[in-house]
């Protein structure tokens, strides 16, 4: 599969920034085999896989949402959505018994 987030990533912020939405939150894609990414669902709340995210960009959510809480924006917590980078891959598997 080609690297295509750099194209596509952005636009799953297109919902976000249509309602205004401003602290940490999940937006869930799929990306199909034209590399077109499609949002499928969002989740304001952190989810319990902010881990993943958290291994591929070195940003501690948790803090960061903490942080946004209390009135810091992304540019004060050294963030800026536009020059994201991710930082090779990560998974997560949940074992239920």
């Amino acid at each position: 599969m080609r690297r295509s987030h750099e194209s596509g990533h952005p636009r799953s912020f297109d919902s976000r920034d249509a309602i205004g939405y401003v602290n940490a939150g999940t937006v869930e894609v799929l990306l199909d085999s034209d590399g077109i990414f499609v949002s499928i669902e969002m989740n304001p709340p952190i989810q319990v896989e902010h881990s993943v995210t958290a291994e591929v960009t070195d940003v501690d959510l948790v803090c960061a949402q903490m942080r946004i809480a209390a009135g810091a924006r992304l540019a004060d917590l050294g963030l800026d959505q536009h020059s994201s980078t991710l930082l090779g891959a990560a998974r997560q598997c949940r074992i239920t018994t």
